[in-house]
């Protein structure tokens, strides 16, 4: 490979990108949206790769190697990149740290991205000979083990203590599982006029981007309307995120959004850890999860669709 030059923004207050050149071993040079780990002073730091490479310009001697490629493809969308840079610009922020900050959890560390299929459960023979002598009585784990004996669920099917019973007795096995065809419920209870007057209005201002004031009252029915307008989007094939102001809201609307919407909701915040957060991301990157709901750091989630 001929030498070439690469422009890197690295996580530090400073608001130029810098210049390193890429190693004669590595097999190509990493594209815009590539993570790559780089001599800074006495240390290394995790940058992301903001400049198409160029051809070295003068001496080959007055240019560091970058120390890694962590990314043989870009991680960060161009979208993604690109709203990174216009905030930077906007706020006046080095693009570094804005960046930093928009990716999750280990990631801004340089771990790999490596992405973990959804984990379902499905029953195993032991279960369905559990189930086929199961007494009447023991009806919580008698539903458990019907729910799956119809095939594989979303581990969120079952709650988190019967699933731990389930798989330490062998009655349950965890497998990768993709998510399947969004389905819009049959049980969404019936609008009343007022908000199926408002959902008309909202529905109007769809297919680009449209800001709309909901206004109500608690109790008056704004969260059915949320999730009429998140279910059309579902059946078009899209993505979808919601952006909740404090944490503290996030559990009840993943748990009604997860009943409602089923599987592929996932939640994006600051109370999550590294590791959650991290999957979060790279859900709603590769198209996995339908749905984040998420403050306000959801923001720079990249979304497949």
């Amino acid at each position: 490979m001929n030498p070439a030059l690469i422009s890197v923004s690295v996580p530090a207050p400073l608001f130029s990108a810098y210049d390193y050149r890429v190693p004669e071993h590595w097999q190509a040079a990493p594209q815009r949206g590539c993570r790559v780990r780089v001599p800074f002073g006495r240390r290394e730091l995790i940058g992301v790769v903001v400049a198409p490479p160029r051809p070295l310009d003068g001496d080959v001697a007055n240019y560091k190697p970058a120390a890694a490629l962590i990314d043989e493809t870009p991680l960060l969308p161009t979208e993604l990149l690109g709203l990174c840079e216009w905030a930077a610009g906007y706020y006046q922020h080095p693009l570094g740290e804005v960046l930093s900050a928009a990716l999750a959890g280990r990631l801004k560390q340089g771990a790999a991205a490596d992405f973990a299929l959804p984990q379902a459960l499905r029953l195993t023979a032991a279960g369905r000979d559990k189930l086929a002598t199961l007494p009447a009585r023991q009806r919580a784990l008698a539903a458990a083990l019907t729910t799956l004996n119809a095939g594989p669920r979303p581990e969120t099917a079952v709650p988190a203590a019967m699933r731990r019973r389930l798989l330490d007795e062998g009655w349950a096995e965890r497998i990768a599982a993709a998510p399947s065809d969004f389905v819009p419920s049959a049980t969404a209870p019936t609008l009343t006029p007022e908000q199926a007057a408002a959902l008309a209005a909202m529905q109007a201002g769809t297919g680009g981007f449209a800001p709309t004031l909901l206004e109500g009252v608690t109790g008056s029915g704004k969260t059915e309307l949320y999730l009429r307008l998140i279910e059309a989007e579902l059946a078009q094939g899209r993505q979808v995120l919601v952006l909740a102001p404090e944490i503290s809201l996030t559990p009840q609307l993943l748990d009604r959004f997860r009943e409602r919407l089923g599987e592929g909701v996932v939640g994006f915040h600051s109370g999550l850890g590294d590791r959650a957060r991290e999957q979060a991301w790279l859900a709603a990157r590769e198209g996995s999860a339908r749905v984040v709901v998420g403050t306000r750091s959801a923001v720079f989630v990249p979304f497949a669709r």
